[in-house]
């Protein structure tokens, strides 16, 4: 058995940044820019059976070396583009906001159903530097928010198209009506919520977060009965919605520091909790 299988990717980032500081206390940093990509995937493989000598069998298949001769490939190519915006703010380190703000274009879906927009932001809140804040065990103490929109890319190629494939028969090669349309798939999406905070106390860093991921549109190869004589007995649809939820805590520290020789540990622990909110019969 011999495969080929290359890739081909290009990728093209434009970014433009703004930064500057004013009054002293306030930094502010704009970031746009827009990306594109291409990507083609295409194999091809060869095998057969009652090789005549085990030297072709690892080196490489030759012509006339052995019997039942077997050959397929595939190809498929798929693109995005993203056209994006940053806005970073922040107050004598001591408050911190970022907005972002991006439209992304898939080939995948249809073509009315190709572009989303997509939100996002943060605040953090130092509560170490204000001026009320004194104490001798805590040196460090960070509160933090953000929520984000995020699409899935990662679809499947051209998703919800329908077309041909070619098929064997008892005449030879042929065309075969091989996957159904759906010019009604829309975007999988992804709404993150996530509030923590950071604290140092002595010499032991601590975080915690609690997270929600409310997943809309969920995207999946739902079956249908085969009397509908649907190709492969499947077509791509969204199906329903599903929540992620949890909390993680870490816990850091330098146990021991002793010239070169250092003993590091870091724990961390993990609740997670996923439901099926809703799935279309």
């Amino acid at each position: 058995f011999m495969a080929y299988s290359p890739a081909f990717r290009w990728n093209w980032q434009n970014t433009l940044n703004y930064q500057t500081i004013i009054g002293e206390d306030h930094t502010v940093n704009v970031t746009v820019g827009a990306e594109y990509q291409y990507t083609n995937f295409y194999n091809f493989t060869g095998s057969g059976t009652a090789i005549s000598d085990n030297f072709y069998r690892q080196r490489n298949l030759i012509s006339g070396s052995y019997n039942n001769q077997f050959s397929g490939g595939g190809f498929s190519d798929r693109g995005f583009d993203s056209y994006f915006a940053r806005f970073n703010y922040a107050y004598k380190g001591r408050y911190l906001a970022s907005f972002t703000l991006r439209n992304d274009g898939i080939s995948d879906p249809a073509p009315e159903n190709r572009r989303g927009t997509f939100f996002g932001g943060s605040v953090g809140w130092r509560v170490s530097d204000e001026a009320f804040f004194n104490s001798e065990l805590i040196s460090d103490l960070k509160l933090r928010a953000s929520y984000a929109e995020v699409g899935n890319t990662e679809i499947g190629t051209f998703a919800a198209i329908g077309g041909s494939s070619p098929v064997l028969g008892g005449a030879g090669a042929g065309i075969g009506y091989a996957r159904v349309a759906n010019a009604g798939l829309l975007w999988e999406t992804s709404k993150k919520l996530n509030l923590g905070f950071d604290m140092t106390v002595g010499k032991i860093n601590l975080s915690a977060d609690y997270f929600t991921n409310n997943i809309d549109g969920l995207i999946l190869s739902a079956p249908t009965i085969p009397s509908l004589g649907v190709p492969g007995n499947s077509i791509n649809q969204n199906v329903g919605s599903m929540v992620n939820s949890g909390v993680e805590f870490r816990v850091a520290t330098t146990v021991l520091k002793r010239g070169k020789f250092s003993w590091n540990t870091d724990f961390n622990f993990t609740w997670l909790r996923n439901e099926v909110t809703k799935l279309v019969a």
